[in-house]
């Protein structure tokens, strides 16, 4: 997973430092601080690129998807949780009860991995922890809605989380990741959807709301 520099990508978006930080802030744009340091996922970068160049560069855009390509059942919990810790555990024991031929162990070092470079906590109640790794055939999409806020996710926004998606993807799968990424955050960002996650009272009522929605 490649991070950037806040002042890497001023000089790739040919804007002032100051500018970013106030998108960044806004939440118009992706990234988030780690300590007093502003860091961004160049695959988040590129991807917010794609949709200010619009149609005429849809070569580089990913393909627009729907959240049914990522739905497989067996993949919906309601969860009783109180920290990050206990809800990715969580979610990386389910992923590996899937990804038989795969290590827990790797699935849960990759995860924390990547929280260490920053927090998946993307704002709005949602994190959407991800990787990549070796022996996947298709992306596992794992959907955790939380009885209770976790308060120790370390959101960008710092504020609580309730619905957690953990996307397990192959190596060479980089335009299905980033689609299923792009997807299941544009669904997950409409109010009227969250709203009827969090009133869900068991796992069936949350593939059903899932199975229903529309972008």
């Amino acid at each position: 997973m490649e991070v950037l520099t806040l002042e890497e990508v001023s000089k790739l978006l040919k804007v002032n430092e100051r500018t970013v930080v106030s998108w960044a802030e806004k939440g118009d744009f992706p990234g988030g601080k780690i300590g007093s340091a502003w860091r961004f996922r160049k695959a988040d970068v590129d991807m917010w690129l794609s949709k200010k160049l619009g149609t005429r560069h849809s070569e580089v855009e990913p393909k627009k998807s729907s959240i049914q390509e990522f739905i497989h059942p067996n993949h919906f919990f309601l969860t009783d949780v109180s920290s990050k810790r206990e809800i990715i555990d969580f979610l990386t024991e389910k992923s590996a009860s899937v990804l038989t031929n795969i290590d827990i162990n790797l699935i849960r070092n990759e995860v924390w991995h990547r929280e260490s470079l920053m927090s998946t906590g993307i704002g709005l109640g949602i994190a959407i922890p991800h990787i990549r790794i070796d022996n996947v055939a298709q992306i596992e999409v794992f959907f955790a809605v939380n009885t209770k806020d976790i308060i120790d996710y370390d959101a960008i926004d710092s504020k609580p989380v309730r619905i957690v998606i953990l996307i397990v993807a192959g190596i060479n799968m980089q335009n299905q990741y980033l689609k299923a990424l792009s997807t299941i955050t544009a669904l997950l960002k409409n109010d009227n959807i969250r709203e009827q996650l969090l009133a869900c009272q068991d796992n069936a009522e949350i593939e059903k709301t899932l199975r229903g929605a529309q972008l």
